[in-house]
């Protein structure tokens, strides 16, 4: 046994604040916060995905932070505090605080809808994978907690030493530092808290849109040993190849875990397999020198169900002696029928070890949309490493990025239009998932028959609603990860039979009448001739032409430049295949309706900038020499906007003018994310102003249409005299340097 050495902390590490969708790291923010409530007066309900977590007499909350190794690193916990914003009840009285033992499941359910929006299994209680009163984990198998609510000893231990003050209606729950530390030490161990409440209290939960619990932590340098000992999982192996085959119910399985070793000596090491809550045991007796892998296997009956892998988990465990100097990565985590993945030998498997359990604990589960109200209904696993690879040191995002597309989903980084395509302008997805590509807002919410944009122009029937992005999977990925779960399953064909584009301008409008013509790409350029045609669409919605099974003649690379045009002016958008995977994922199986949006004018601008030589204001009452400088036609001076500042600059062109286009031109990328273009006419006050034009998204704008820093928009005709730029609170700010306005010939 090795002696340790430790070493006293000299430096107090920051202190870390854990919220749902809060910062994390540099490859991905913090996202694996579960929590719910549950009910003894409604012992079958689950309420996953409720705004609100409710406490009291016959209720208890569940609250769990995974992840904790990835954001902790190293240090050791000192302090752990657990803040929650209370949105209804009087002061609370905590009775219990808890360290849950038996694993239960957020779920999809929430109040007041019931179960009608998920899909459960025929003849279920409850979601897979989602608590309540009865049941830690709901599904058609029911498994139960030793005592109702999760109140039995096997069920939960109380966390000695808790306490909790209330201000300002925010409630701080001090002294579960010990048990965070545990929890960071043993991620397969971490079930989270259980609070119980004397009284009825409502706190916001991680679903809310503010007010989410946090898990504040302190920290401090660890510990340091003499020397490395530490024991490593890396991977499990099975004897069938599940991504061509579903064994039969109740056939024997071989699997082999996979381990290294770094250190002097390990002595013996045992191995345990948790199967669907079965534990076998599996010894390696021989113990392992430095650098050496070492192998056991075992043999159990596969009772996987094709529909929802999670029903079927399975936790192996390598230990050895007292001394290991990180015990988190001794554990992998996967669905018995999980999408087996075969990687290359590049002697960097731990890293690889580490991505495969990131997505399995974090990517998949708290990636959400409308058709995976709780994350994806499967997970990964590391099969094999073979093949010759580049010993390249690689980030999380990109390591996970390689086990996706080599798991077999769409690498979306193809779909994205570059300067060098010779496209008309650039499309880069605004929200992309890991495989640099796709849309990552939940969708929830939104009528999936109408075709979710996806590109950030405005758009009323989204303008109201909330969808929130991550930096984790895209819908596309989901979906495609659904569709492996089934042998031989090709994303291809989870597609609609028929594909119809609905043209709309930059502020949501139909454009009816106009050509569309739809250009191919090869070779990484698009084609000068077009691969198909529509004339005089009317209405603004067209049915597509199937290039095989769809428009598309590359799917996997697949995208289409379309310009439309119409009285003698034209503009270029971008569909891409992974829309209408997205739009199948969504339920339109036979017709997807697939949103496709361009800035095309109204009509020709003309070439005389009215803006010249007319009167400037703000709302912060700049000198008038500092907002000349808007006008002067030098893009080297400039006028700055605060970061934090709401308020407008107004532009008085003497007298009303049909507007055409007006140009904004930004310095060094400094655009506001989001502002409007009001217009109103002489005689009228500001009150009476009329939106001419939205920019929900500045930077991207700035990027993909952008002209040497000049962004154009355009807006229905209109007569007007005055143009006011209304900028928002809580933006970033904006270094503008000129501001020209044309208008119609």
């Amino acid at each position: 046994m090795l002696a340790a050495i430790l070493v006293a902390a000299t430096t107090q590490s920051p202190t870390l604040s854990l919220e749902r969708g809060g910062p994390g790291d540099s490859d991905f923010r913090y996202y694996a916060v579960s929590d719910t409530f549950i009910e003894s007066a409604k012992a079958v309900e689950n309420y996953g995905r409720d705004p609100l977590l409710s406490g009291g007499p016959g209720k208890s909350i569940l609250i769990k932070f995974g992840d904790l190794r990835r954001i902790i690193g190293p240090n050791r916990v000192t302090r752990a505090r657990l803040i929650l914003s209370q949105e209804i009840g009087d002061e609370p009285q905590l009775s219990g605080v808890y360290r849950m033992v038996t694993p239960w499941g957020e779920g999809p359910g929430r109040r007041g809808l019931g179960l009608l929006e998920t899909p459960i299994e025929p003849g279920a209680k409850a979601p897979n994978v989602s608590a309540t009163w009865d049941s830690p984990l709901g599904g058609k198998a029911y498994g139960r907690w030793q005592a109702p609510g999760g109140k039995g000893l096997a069920d939960r231990e109380e966390v000695k030493g808790a306490n909790s003050v209330l201000n300002d209606r925010v409630l701080v729950i001090d002294g579960l530092g010990p048990a965070v530390q545990a929890m960071a030490d043993n991620p397969a161990a971490n079930h989270g808290f259980g609070l119980d409440f004397r009284n009825a209290v409502d706190f916001s939960s991680s679903e809310a849109a503010t007010g989410r619990p946090i898990l504040q932590v302190e920290t401090a340098p660890a510990p340091l040993y003499d020397r490395e000992s530490n024991l490593q999982m890396l991977y499990v192996s099975c004897s069938k190849d599940l991504a061509t085959v579903t064994p039969n119910s109740g056939e024997d399985l071989t699997w082999t875990a996979h381990f290294m070793y770094h250190g002097t000596q390990s002595g013996a090491i045992r191995v345990s397999w948790m199967v669907a809550g079965q534990e076998i045991i599996s010894e390696f007796p021989a113990g392992l020198s430095d650098g050496q892998e070492g192998t056991v296997t075992t043999t159990w009956p596969w009772q996987s169900k094709g529909t929802d892998h999670r029903t079927r988990s399975v936790v192996v465990k390598a230990e050895m002696g007292p001394v290991d100097t990180d015990r988190s990565d001794n554990v992998i985590s996967f669905y018995e029928a999980a999408r087996p993945v075969i990687l290359p030998d590049t002697g960097n498997k731990a890293s690889y070890a580490r991505a495969a359990q990131f997505l399995n604990d974090v990517a998949l589960p708290f990636s959400r949309f409308s058709f995976a109200l709780d994350g994806v209904r499967t997970g990964v696993r590391i099969q094999d490493f073979k093949g010759p690879g580049t010993m390249e040191v690689k980030t999380l995002r990109q390591t996970a990025r390689e086990i996706l597309i080599r798991a077999g989903v769409l690498d979306l980084g193809r779909m994205q239009v570059g300067a060098s395509s010779g496209a008309d302008r650039l499309s880069t997805d605004p929200y992309p998932g890991i495989t640099n590509g796709g849309d990552t807002r939940n969708d929830t919410g939104y009528p999936g028959i109408m075709g979710f944009p996806a590109e950030p122009w405005f758009d009323a029937a989204t303008a109201q609603l909330r969808f929130e992005a991550t930096d984790l999977l895209a819908a596309t990925e989901a979906a495609a990860l659904h569709c492996l779960m089934t042998p031989y399953g090709q994303i291809a064909e989870q597609t609609p039979k028929n594909t119809v584009v609905r043209v709309i301008d930059s502020n949501g409008q139909l454009i009816k009448g106009a050509r569309l013509e739809f250009y191919s790409r090869k070779g990484g350029k698009f084609e000068g001739v077009p691969t198909f045609t529509i004339e005089n669409i009317e209405g603004g919605i067209a049915p597509l032409p199937n290039q095989g099974r769809t428009p598309f003649p590359d799917f996997d690379d697949g995208v289409l430049m379309v310009r439309v045009s119409r009285d003698g002016v034209s503009a270029t958008g971008f569909l891409k295949s992974w829309q209408i995977v997205d739009s199948f994922a969504r339920g339109n199986v036979t017709s997807g309706i697939v949103p496709l949006q361009v800035p095309l004018p109204a009509g020709k601008a003309s070439e005389t900038n009215l803006a010249e030589g007319r009167i400037i204001t703000d709302s912060l009452d700049t000198l008038p020499t500092k907002l000349d400088s808007l006008i002067d036609g030098k893009t080297t001076t400039t006028y700055d906007w605060a970061a934090g500042k709401a308020g407008w600059i107004e532009l008085d062109l003497g007298k009303d003018r049909a507007l055409g286009k007006v140009e904004l031109q930004f310095a060094g990328a400094k655009c506001w994310p989001a502002f409007n273009i009001n217009v109103f006419s002489t005689g009228q006050k500001p009150e009476a102003a009329r939106t001419w034009a939205h920019e929900i998204n500045g930077l991207w704008m700035l990027i993909n249409r952008g002209e040497n820093g000049a962004i154009s928009y355009y807006g229905t005709p209109t007569q007007a005299r005055y143009i006011r730029i209304e900028i928002p609170a809580n933006n970033s700010g904006a270094s503008l340097a000129e501001w020209r306005v044309f208008g119609l010939e």
